[in-house]
């Protein structure tokens, strides 16, 4: 009987707290940390997933090549290179955006 009257209790106050936030406070929070993280990413000269290309320009710089991805509409790979431990220059970063977004990073 006691574990049936907690049960009825402590679904009283979760309902209760859940109707506190609407939908659109839980977004708006969400939102607000997204762009928190953004800018804290961007201050550290950080890649991130979903940034733009204006954003990827501003951390790594210019490409040393950038190559559109063929049958793929608005695709493209951006290439870095880097000196390696003998002091030659390797493919060291790719930078995938799908359309003006970053989609995808790997390091060789």
């Amino acid at each position: 009987m006691a574990k049936l009257f907690l049960s009825i209790i402590m679904f009283f106050v979760v309902m209760s707290t859940t109707s506190l936030y609407s939908s659109a406070d839980i977004q708006s929070a969400t939102n607000k940390y997204i762009e928190y993280k953004t800018t804290i990413e961007l201050a550290q000269g950080r890649l991130f997933i979903g940034m733009t290309k204006i954003e990827a320009f501003d951390v790594e710089g210019v490409p040393y090549r950038v190559k559109r991805l063929e049958g793929e509409d608005g695709k493209e790979m951006w290439i870095y290179r880097c000196n390696n431990d003998d002091g030659f220059d390797e493919d060291c970063l790719y930078l995938y955006f799908n359309g003006d977004e970053l989609s995808k990073i790997e390091r060789p």
